[in-house]
């Protein structure tokens, strides 16, 4: 099993918003979690639309 890795932002201070958990298989991060965690920032707010 591959070790585990975070997509996350800091916004706000000291605010941690995690956006995305996966298991690392590969040396790339799979698209489909990036574009999942870009789609939950643009839900809180952090990245514009």
């Amino acid at each position: 099993m591959g070790s585990k890795r975070t997509l996350r932002v800091t916004a706000l201070g000291e605010r941690v918003v995690v956006l995305r958990v996966f298991v690392k298989k590969t040396r790339k991060p799979p698209e489909q979690d990036i574009r999942l965690a870009l789609k939950r920032a643009r839900e809180i707010e952090i990245f514009p639309k």
